[in-house]
């Protein structure tokens, strides 16, 4: 079906269905799907196409072609980008490592987009502008005032439509709205505060770098026309490769598998033009001053096809949404048949880069480079297709709708897997709800097992609320539960080896047998079901418990059964991602890797050879038993920093090798513990000394003075005077008041005088103390916050 090259007319038809749309009231209802044909192992998969769990079956057996959308490289990954992909991450060991499935994953890096032209351009023109001004002009004053002031109007024009639209939100949304507008409002203050330093005439380094934002966008308005197209290709390729590097180092970092193809759209553009010019053949797009629309009403008129299968409510009644998927660039004069209507090809105008193609010079839109891609290697139809929640509309319901349109077929993908959103202390991330974490943020507090272990305790397709204060509470017991019933397992291996013992089993035994059957049982079928990790971690977890107890009683243990469950229990945290290296079982430890023994024994060496050097030294001073216990901590201490843990069990000095990073963190909470009451103890003398400074400061006005204050009465003994210092008469009740204030003051100053006496500067000291306690409080507050 071929639609006119110009898109000026608008095909009756087109506007019919769209009033429709807008008319009614009744929901657009979720389109069929079409089930696979094939074997199913009984594993159950929540389906975005459906919105429902359906039984996963690969067209092709054993083998799963599996697109996954990349990130946009024009800034660093956050927290968000780390849970989609670590729980994908999680999804795809799962099916290669537990279920045996054979997946070739293909991801992508997005390296055009708008985005990264409005980057590249800004960083460009601003670094250029100080490159040729280094001294505070009367031409660069000017300038730095006008970006202030053009700041300060879009952020008021930005208060006053939010504020439009508080009347009409949900509890939680205008609490979100309300934190956006306080947050453009302290943006305001902080640019009339920098308005006024340019004022001031402020060091030029400084100005500039305030002025950064605002600047480099008034001179993008300004200069835009004079960055050609080969410029352009040039500096978005510096932005792209630097984010992409950080991204992919983010990822290895955090342990998820490398994709068997990474494919950038830049290098896949003559394909993406190719699969244009055949959509526009087929009868679904349409050319509009050099721009290609896909026509969204003609592709759900026709037979077979459905627009907007992940969202169907969306179609045509979400513009705001269509146009920032085509971007903030594309041209909105545009005489598009539908507002529903988005771009395949958009026309290149200055400081844009552009490539050649029949409809002019221009770029991709941004659906159609996922389509092009995933098409290139996975064909005609993608057993999974996976992303963020945010994406389904428009950017995955267009990637369905244009691919179908180009292979004419009815279902370009199968299943539809979608990671849930992420919120911070339950608002949605966001820089301007100051509440953004970059994976690197994230990385400074936690290391990546515990990142990975608290999205594991997380439905994978459910939204999560990330809780800076105490979110890793949780997921440290779980992690120290499995830990120590590995060290335990170990220590009782070591001691038994080389021994023969009974290895019958008594109904204690196989109790903990059976138990480890139903933990088997358990963990399968929850993998089973929609890959409900959480639930097999608290059955692996409640197992583990169960090892602990029954290595803790009176039963005599059985190393073989309770080796058996520590192999298993790595097994599936291996398969989770959390378990890497050789070990039959538990987590790496310190040292594993180390091939030169002298190498590996040194630091354990030092640390004896040093204690033995230490106590020797204190024998010979004849010193007291608490130096012994001192050096035996310092021992214990520089065994942990190479993963050794030593530790009482009945008053028997017993070790155990462990990871460092377990130790690490152990140590890490033992001192953020120490802390925390070394604060309550300064707080405890703060609170002692206030009181104490605030009884001599009662005790430090003499009689007169007190009475003088108080009263308005002047006075050199105890008699009262029959007036006050106002002439007037003191009445009989008043006096009985003045005469008791004077007797009590005079004993407690007594007191201040004989301090006093004893050191003059006593009180000064004290107020000294009390500020130096202060600061130090605000110091250990500040640091447990980080």
């Amino acid at each position: 079906r071929q639609t006119q090259s110009t898109g000026v007319g608008i095909a009756l038809d087109h506007l019919t269905l769209l009033s429709m749309a807008d008319k009614t009231k009744q929901k657009r209802p979720q389109p069929n799907w079409i089930k696979p044909s094939g074997i199913s192992v009984g594993l159950q998969v929540n389906n975005s196409l459906t919105k429902k769990k359906e039984p996963f079956i690969p067209k092709s057996g054993k083998q799963i072609g599996w697109y996954i959308c990349g990130p946009t490289v024009y800034d660093s990954s956050h927290l968000g980008h780390a849970r989609s992909y670590l729980s994908f991450d999680i999804i795809r060991r799962i099916l290669e490592d537990y279920f045996g499935y054979n997946i070739f994953w293909v991801m992508n890096i997005t390296d055009i987009d708008d985005k990264i032209i409005i980057k590249a351009r800004r960083n460009y023109l601003f670094n250029e502008y100080k490159k040729k001004h280094t001294t505070l002009t009367v031409e660069v004053i000017e300038y730095l005032k006008q970006a202030w002031n053009g700041l300060t109007t879009s952020l008021s024009e930005q208060i006053t439509e939010i504020k439009a639209t508080l009347g009409d939100v949900k509890p939680k949304k205008l609490e979100e709205l309300q934190a956006e507008i306080s947050l453009l409002e302290e943006k305001i203050l902080e640019a009339q505060q920098s308005l006024l330093k340019v004022k001031e005439g402020a060091p030029l380094d400084l100005l500039l770098e305030e002025a950064k934002d605002p600047l480099s966008t008034m001179l993008e308005t300004l200069h835009v026309s004079s960055l050609s197209s080969e410029l352009m290709h040039k500096l978005t390729k510096e932005v792209t490769e630097k984010y992409e590097k950080e991204f992919l180092e983010d990822m290895q970092v955090l342990g998820v598998r490398t994709p068997d193809i990474l494919t950038r759209v830049s290098e896949f553009v003559p394909e993406i033009i190719e699969m244009v010019k055949k959509i526009i053949n087929n009868g679904y797009g349409y050319t509009v001053n050099e721009s290609v629309y896909f026509d969204t009403a003609a592709f759900n008129e026709s037979n077979g096809h459905y627009y907007a299968k992940l969202k169907p409510s969306s179609f045509g009644k979400n513009e705001k949404s269509t146009l920032a998927g085509d971007g903030a660039l594309i041209d909105r004069r545009d005489k598009k048949k539908s507002k529903s209507d988005f771009a395949l090809w958009k026309k290149s105008k200055d400081g844009e880069p552009s490539w050649d193609s029949e409809f002019g010079k221009g770029r991709p839109g941004w659906h159609i480079e996922c389509s092009a891609m995933a098409s290139k290697f996975l064909g005609d139809v993608l057993d999974v297709h996976s992303g963020g929640e945010d994406l389904k509309f428009p950017h995955h319901d267009n990637e369905i709708a244009q691919s179908e349109a180009y292979f004419n077929n009815k279902q370009w993908v199968n299943y539809f897997l979608h990671a849930g959103h992420l919120h911070i202390d339950g608002l949605k991330m966001s820089k301007s709800l100051k509440n953004f974490i970059t994976i690197r943020e994230a990385l400074k507090s936690f290391n990546p097992r515990q990142i990975r272990f608290l999205f594991l305790l997380q439905r994978w397709d459910g939204t999560m609320n990330y809780q800076r204060k105490d979110t890793m509470k949780t997921v440290d017991s779980l992690l120290k539960g499995f830990e120590s019933c590995f060290e335990k397992v170990d220590t009782l291996l070591r001691e038994t080896r080389n021994k023969r013992l009974v290895e019958s089993w008594n109904p204690t035994d196989i109790e903990l047998h059976n138990n480890l059957i139903q933990t088997q049982n358990e963990v399968h079928e929850a993998l089973l079901d929609n890959f409900n990790t959480s639930g097999a971690i608290l059955s692996l977890s409640k197992l583990v418990s169960k090892v602990q107890s029954y290595l803790g009683g009176s039963n005599e243990s059985k190393p073989l059964l309770v080796k058996s469950i520590a192999v298993y229990v790595t097994k599936i945290l291996r398969v989770f991602g959390l378990v890497d290296g050789p070990q039959e079982y538990g987590f790496p430890k310190s040292g594993s890797t180390e091939s030169n023994i002298e190498k590996l024994l040194e630091p354990y060496l030092d640390a004896i050879t040093k204690f033995r050097t230490d106590v020797r030294q204190a024998a010979k001073e004849n010193k007291d038993s608490s130096a012994f216990y001192t050096l035996s901590d310092e021992l214990r201490r520089k065994l942990a920093e190479q993963g050794v843990k030593l530790y009482d069990d009945d008053s028997v000095l017993k070790y155990s090798i462990v990871g460092k990073e377990y130790l690490e963190r152990e140590i890490s909470l033992q001192e953020k513990q120490q802390a925390l009451k070394a604060l309550q103890t300064k707080k405890n003398k703060l609170s002692n000394l206030s009181k104490t400074l605030t009884t001599l400061k009662k005790q430090q006005p003499t009689p007169s003075q007190l009475v003088k204050d108080r009263f308005n009465v002047d006075m050199k003994t105890d008699e009262v005077p029959l007036t006050d210092l106002d002439g007037k008469e003191i009445p009989k009740t008043k006096i009985k008041k003045i005469k008791k204030a004077w007797s009590d003051q005079t004993k407690i100053h007594e007191q201040y005088k004989k301090k006093l006496a004893e050191d003059p500067d006593f009180l000064t000291k004290l107020e000294k103390e009390e500020e130096v306690l202060t600061k130090e409080i605000k110091t250990l507050e500040d640091s447990s916050k980080k």
